[in-house]
This record gives structure tokens, sequence and C-alpha cells, in this order.
């Protein structure tokens, strides 16, 4: 299995550079230092991203310090958050914790034609 290529993201600035103008996928861990599940969740999204052999990222923000890049759908943030990001948006986000396997479909659904796409392919003549 190859490494995960990580970066901590320092600022929006950063977030907007690293991760919306990313040309691979990113796929991104939104939680805090002192949470425990985040820690847990993040060692299995490592893992899984680690599969892709360095065509997706994997980006981690710490919501203490940057609580407006949080995804979320209420007033209710639920941590951790795992979300995908390409094409410069997050395409889509998951919360709480998460089973590897059910990380890998969520990242396998999200990523896979940006893969594709991705692919050099050598034809015959």
């Amino acid at each position: 299995m190859s490494k995960a290529l990580i970066i901590d993201i320092k600022d929006e600035k950063d977030y907007e550079n690293r991760v919306l103008n990313s040309k691979d996928p990113v796929v991104v861990s939104f939680d805090t230092p002192w949470c425990e599940s985040c820690n847990i969740l993040n060692l299995k999204i490592k893992e899984v991203v680690g599969k892709y052999k360095g065509k997706v990222i994997m980006a981690k923000v710490n919501t203490n310090d940057l609580p407006n890049l949080v995804p979320h759908n209420s007033d209710t943030v639920i941590l951790p958050i795992v979300a995908i990001a390409k094409d410069g948006k997050i395409q889509s986000h998951i919360e709480g914790v998460q089973g590897t396997d059910d990380i890998k479909k969520f990242v396998d659904e999200n990523v896979k034609k940006n893969i594709k796409r991705m692919c050099i392919c050598k034809t015959k003549k």
C-alpha cells in the first residue's frame, strides 16, 4: 500500500490553494485535535487514500482554528466530517464516525470518474 499524502490546512487561503484548486481529488477531514473519534477516523481515511497511490490527497482542517470552512446542512455540526473536494468545490460530505468500508465506498463513489479521466492510455497503431 502506498503512503497517503496528508496536508494540514493552515488558513482559508491555504484551503483554497491546496484543496479547492488541487488538480487531484482531495479527501478532507474536518476535525479537532481533542476529538478521539476524529483521530481514529483519520487513520481509516489515511488507509483508504493510500490505496489510490498518490492520485488522491488527504487534507486535515482543524475546525477550532477554521470554523468557517466546515461544510454542514444545519445549525448543528457533528464531527468528524469527511468531504470530497474536486473541480473547485466540496462535492459531498458525510458526518460522524464511519467504518473503513463506508469511507472506501464514499471515496470510490466520489472520485472514481475523476481517476479515470487522469489515466493516460497508450494504444497500438
